[in-house]
């Protein structure tokens, strides 16, 4: 629409300027019968503004209309509407036109006159002196773009500098990569070694505690030494196989990390050589329109020639009129050269607008790269803060290190001093001290080694640092150099604009002369003598010479132009290399950011891996003191044994006769131990029986659920599911309602086209006949306008009471989403109260469980109690060693149980998917341990 109201403006400014430059006639003349256009009042130009008005509220109501996409079909009727009033109305300009071009003709024949030829004369002077105001505006237009050209060129050599600066600081920060690059696989190689060794002093520690306890529970039975070696195998079974599994996941990491490395390369390569092309293909289409613009600057001094040719013809003699009209036919002809030219000009400026458009895909495309970077550098920042609290962590933890070492150096000490002190040891401590000794020296060893990685950790993080700050200073001056771009080609784009509307201006003065030229051969046509040159012509003279020097100004400025396109071609290409260097830079940081990650994972599990080495250190302390104390004990009753062996010769005799007892008692305590392991049977029973109590808590829950499916909730439930489905049924109704009304606005439409027709036709069967030859005059156009008008008034009325539907539709449809939003949250809120109603319902059953199992050991307990009170009143002391060895069993139960306990304990931490059901087992089996205790 916009486009047909800017080709009516445009006409109407020509037929304004035909009017202004053709002859007015005498007031009586021959030809005064021919009916001439009446003149334009201020009525007509009100009218005309209101009628602008008008279409632009038409164009705002369209754009509404857009705005909504269930108008679609309503826009496309009202689109394919107003495309056939269009093609209407541009027949009748034409026809207007038509007329109005056969009435302009009348009026030029019948205008020749001296009266017309003052005129003429008056309207040259009022072209001269707008000639002098364009020439003096040329001028100064021409002084502004030289002095851009020549901030251009200062910007161009600043720009220049900062890239060969660029250029350094990156080739600087690729040495600060390399070498980076190769501390990182120092730290690696070193983490590595520290990894093998740590895991050799673990399975060293490992073995040295199982010995330990081998030693401690030797004296009470060779197969509980048995089982802990068989469970020893195992779990290094399992801890190899946890190693390889780590090991080939983390391959298979690394394996995915550098698919995904190699594609990105690929991908960055693929598009830099498109690049690449398209600049390529910008060079070229530059150098085809500068030869194109050689072309059409030849042409135009063939053209400047033919034209001086003439001009000296009619200055010669009038009596070679004939050659000037064959030299006029020739220049016509050149018009219609230069016409074509024109045309391949235009074709040519469309095709720099396609590469434009293909530079504008470019651009978006390095943006694209950009938020790449932009990505990768926040990447790197949070990379950086770990890597900070890592740093912090691991000083903390050395601190940490540093106390116990001292400490342990100190108990080193004298654990060395005690051990010298024991000569006598056996052989299996001596091994274990040897063990013992090349373990702490690894352990210093590693401690060493973790503090200088934590140096070279110090090092690569300054260094990263500097990095950051260097890359921050590139990508400044990146902005820069695109904001002096974009400038650039601002400017470019207003010499553009610049020249072509003075070359529009020269056209419009060509033709304003070639007719000036024809109404004068007209004139000259009757005379015999030639006519004396006058003032005129020497100064038309002038003005001509002055057009040749603009239009030589112009083709200046033309090449100007291209040379500064080239100039920007050469910055685009500097510009891409400096980005390939920011995207290897990036993707070298991306290799570094990765591998300092796989070495805080490495660091991290060095540090779990320390830790249980002290752990397990602390427990060899602990059993080394221990052992100190049963060699004491042992010495002691050596030294008894050596005072009491006289006196064990004279009772020998009577030490058989008790051995025979003990013996008794022995087979007695025999009896004892398998009244234990069936006991221990028994509590196996009852562990099966705790999981039957599961299996009916179990289905307890199922009932209590059932029960809840049949609760009040779920009618409150149903009640608001059935008010959902209600909800969604008034939905639907709403959306036929507003498919209605869209077929009802279709109808509208279309009614109004049918209307329009009919008046139309009407129209045309009154303007028939011997009339339907005649022009319309203003007042018909008029009364058409006012009639227009009140069509499009009568839009507007309908499109408003649309509109109005439309709201209260949508308001309607927002209120039913509120509904709908509303009854979904307090379906959710009752969703959470049915949780929480099942876990309370949980726990009591578990409480339940627990007291019942609770109230059915302490019976038992108290039947145990009852038994040992009678056997108490006539105990000997056989049952007073027998009570012992129950006593005895009992323990060990209680360490069975907390065995149990540990055990529940790790697979908690491995499987927290049935970690509840593993805290109550927990709960019942510390239950048991403080029974017995």
């Amino acid at each position: 629409m916009s486009s047909i109201y800017e080709e009516g403006s445009d006409m109407s400014e020509s037929q304004t300027s035909g009017k202004i430059a053709e002859p007015m006639g005498p007031l009586h003349d021959e030809k005064s019968d021919i009916p001439q256009p009446e003149p334009k009042t201020i009525d007509d130009t009100v009218s005309v503004d209101n009628c602008e008005h008008s279409l632009s509220d038409d164009e705002e109501i369209i754009q509404d209309f857009a705005q909504n996409p269930m108008m679609d079909r309503v826009q496309a009727a009202l689109h394919k509407q107003l495309m056939k009033t269009y093609d209407r109305v541009k027949r009748e300009l034409l026809e207007q036109e038509e007329a109005f071009r056969v009435a302009k003709k009348q009026r030029e024949d019948c205008g020749v006159s001296l009266y017309g030829h003052q005129q003429r004369l008056a309207r040259l002077q009022q072209t001269l002196e707008t000639a002098n105001a364009s020439y003096s505006n040329i001028v100064e237009f021409r002084q502004k773009d030289e002095a851009e050209l020549d901030e251009l060129k200062m910007r161009c050599g600043a720009s220049k500098s900062s890239a060969d600066k660029m250029r350094k600081n990156v080739d600087a920060s690729q040495k600060e990569l390399d070498s980076l690059n190769e501390t990182l696989r120092q730290v690696k190689k070193y983490d590595d070694e520290m990894k093998s060794e740590i895991a050799v002093t673990k399975r060293a520690t490992r073995k040295v505690d199982e010995d330990m306890k081998n030693l401690e529970k030797r004296k009470l039975s060779q197969d509980f030494y048995i089982d802990s070696l068989n469970e020893q195998i195992r779990r290094l079974e399992e801890d190899i196989a946890l190693s390889e599994a780590q090991l080939t996941v983390q391959l298979g990491q690394t394996n995915e990390a550098k698919e995904m490395l190699q594609e990105t390369v690929e991908e960055l390569d693929r598009i830099a050589f498109e690049k690449k092309q398209l600049v390529l293909q910008w060079k070229s289409s530059l150098v085809a329109l500068a030869r194109r613009d050689e072309a059409l600057s030849v042409a135009k001094g063939v053209l400047k020639d033919t034209l001086s040719a003439t001009r000296d013809a009619e200055v010669e003699t009038e009596g070679i009129r004939r050659e000037i009209k064959k030299a006029v036919e020739e220049h016509e002809s050149l018009l219609s050269l230069r016409n074509r030219l024109d045309t391949e000009a235009k074709s040519i400026e469309e095709a720099t607008l396609k590469l434009r458009a293909e530079h504008q895909e470019t651009l978006s495309e390095y943006d694209m790269l950009e938020k790449s970077l932009i990505n990768a550098n926040e990447r790197e920042a949070q990379a950086h803060s770990l890597a900070n609290s890592i740093s912090s962590k691991m000083s903390s933890v050395n601190n940490s290190i540093d106390l116990v070492t001292r400490e342990r150096h100190a108990l080193e000490e004298k654990i060395d001093s005690a051990k010298h002190e024991q000569s006598a040891m056996l052989k299996a401590t001596n091994n274990l001290k040897q063990t013992e000794k090349s373990l702490l020296a690894k352990i210093h060893e590693k401690e060493f080694e973790a503090a200088n990685i934590q140096n070279e950790l110090a090092r690569i993080s300054i260094d990263i640092l500097n990095n950051e700050g260097r890359n921050h200073h590139l990508q400044e001056k990146l902005k820069e150099v695109k904001g002096a771009l974009e400038e650039k080609n601002v400017q470019v784009e207003k010499r553009e604009v610049d020249i072509k509307r003075r070359s529009n201006e020269i056209e419009q003065k060509m033709h304003k002369v070639d007719k000036l030229n024809r109404q004068y051969e007209k004139m000259t046509d009757g005379l015999e003598e030639p006519e004396a040159l006058g003032p005129l012509e020497a100064t038309i003279k002038s003005y001509k010479k002055d057009i040749e020097q603009e239009d030589e100004e112009i083709q200046a400025m033309q090449r100007q132009w291209l040379s500064d396109q080239t100039s920007l071609v050469q910055t685009i290409s500097d510009a891409d290399a400096v980005q390939d260097k920011n995207r290897e830079l990036s993707a070298k940081a991306n290799i570094l950011n990765q591998k300092r990650l796989r070495l805080s994972q490495e660091i991290h599990m060095n540090e779990s891996e320390i830790k249980s080495l002290e752990g397990n250190i602390q427990g060899m302390h602990s059993d080394m003191s221990r052992l100190n104390s049963l060699i004491g004990r042992h010495a002691e009753t050596l030294s008894d044994l050596h005072h009491k062996n006289a006196i064990m010769d004279n009772e020998f005799a009577q030490e058989l006769k008790d051995l025979e007892g003990t013996a008794m008692k022995v087979d007695e305590e025999i009896a004892d131990i398998n009244a234990t392991k069936s006991r221990i049977l028994d509590q196996l029973i009852e562990v099966e029986k705790q999981i039957l109590s599961y299996e009916k808590k179990i289905q307890l829950e199922k009932e209590t659920r059932n029960t809840l499916d049949n609760s009040e909730e779920k009618d409150e439930i149903k009640g608001m599911e059935r008010e959902i489905y209600r909800m969604r049924h008034r939905l639907e109704s709403m959306r036929r309602d507003q498919e209605k009304m869209i077929r009802e606005m279709e109808q509208a439409i279309y009614k109004r086209e049918d209307i329009a027709v009919k008046y139309r036709n009407k129209g045309s069967d009154r303007t028939s006949g011997p009339v339907k030859a005649k022009v319309m005059s203003a007042a018909d156009i008029k009364r058409q306008k006012n009639e227009y008008k009140k069509q499009l008034k009568g839009i507007e009325v309908d499109i408003s009471k649309l509109r109005e539907k439309m709201k209260s539709s949508q308001q309607q449809v927002d209120e039913l989403y509120d509904e709908m939003d509303r009854a979904n949250t307090r379906y959710s809120q009752l969703e959470v109260t049915l949780k929480d109603l099942q876990n309370a319902i949980d726990t009591q059953t578990f409480e339940k469980q627990r007291i019942l199992a609770r109230s059915d050991r302490v019976h038992s307990m108290r039947n145990s109690y009852e038994s040992i009170n009678r056997s108490k009143n006539g105990a000997t002391d056989g049952d007073e060693n027998g009570f012992q060895g129950n006593y005895q069993r009992l323990v060990d139960s209680v360490e069975d149980i907390k065995n149990i306990q540990r055990l529940v304990t790790n697979l908690r931490l491995k499987h927290p998917e049935i970690d509840d059901m593993l805290q109550k087992v927990d709960f019942l089996a510390s239950d048991v341990v403080e029974e017995c205790l």
